[in-house]
């Protein structure tokens, strides 16, 4: 990011920084140092080799085969993400949702904007391919509750219909369980203590950090009675971008100082 892309009057205002500099001052975490945390993180695809259909009354789970895509699609094995799915985990317990049959040209927001049964952990969006015509997602839940009721009302054609119609949702074979720490969550709340820092300096915020990938679902800003302003910004993850965001912050000298971050609740599972 340029100081180009700013107004001339806050690149010269010394309350925020232009970042190509500020972050070569002494105390102030360098943004390059989460590519190690984020690479192995980023190189992991949810297209999933065999994913499970929802159990129905009076049959067995029934698993589809998709021999085109290669079985390194499942992930990098040596990832943390990979690390935290569990290979056959029964859907009783499972909180990872597939979904197929989705509209081209989809995103993290429209996806997660027609979620309502419960907080997210992680969200994928994959693009057709030349054997998948169609987009496909991979959804985890922060709780299995919320996951099942997700399934039960794609049976809704109502609610099918929000997803493009012909949208079918199935288990993970490679799934996850509860998250633990219910209390964070893939959307942050950050209030500043100087009016200056508004939406469009965290956006730029986001920006300086190298090589760190992330997907965005929604964001708002509102303001205190005393002015201040008040932005929330909802990532299309929990671990590798709402996470690291908010320990960047935390960690910053300079940011710290002025803004104080939060995890806030999910508009998903609100």
């Amino acid at each position: 990011m340029s100081s180009s892309n700013r107004s001339s009057e806050e690149a010269l205002d010394p309350q925020v920084p232009v970042y190509n500099s500020y972050w070569s001052l002494p105390g102030h975490w360098n943004p390059g140092s989460v590519s190690g945390m984020t690479d192995a993180i980023d190189k992991t695809s949810f297209f999933e080799s065999n994913s499970r259909l929802g159990p129905s009354q009076g049959t067995e789970t029934q698993f589809i085969k998709h021999p085109t895509v290669k079985p390194n699609y499942r992930g990098d094995p040596t990832s943390r993400s990979f690390a935290a799915q569990i290979p056959g985990l029964i859907d009783e317990l499972n909180c990872a949702m597939w979904l197929e049959n989705l509209p081209i040209g989809i995103n993290t927001e429209w996806l997660l904007s027609r979620v309502h049964t419960g907080a997210i952990f992680a969200s994928h969006v994959n693009q057709p391919t030349r054997n998948q015509p169609l987009c496909a997602a991979k959804l985890v839940f922060m709780t299995h509750v919320g996951a099942a009721n997700f399934l039960e009302h794609l049976k809704s054609p109502e609610d099918r219909r929000a997803f493009g119609g012909f949208v079918v949702g199935k288990w993970k074979m490679h799934g996850h369980t509860n998250y633990k720490n219910q209390q964070h969550s893939r959307v942050l709340k950050i209030t500043r203590r100087i009016e200056r820092m508004k939406l469009e300096f965290w956006i730029d915020f986001l920006e300086v950090i190298d090589n760190f990938k992330y997907q965005i679902s929604h964001t708002s800003q509102s303001y205190l009675p005393d002015g201040r302003p008040v932005v929330e910004i909802g990532f299309g993850r929990l671990d590798s971008q709402a996470n690291i965001v908010r320990k960047q912050i935390m960690e910053d000298i300079w940011c710290r100082e002025l803004a104080d971050v939060e995890w806030t609740p999910d508009p998903c599972g609100r």
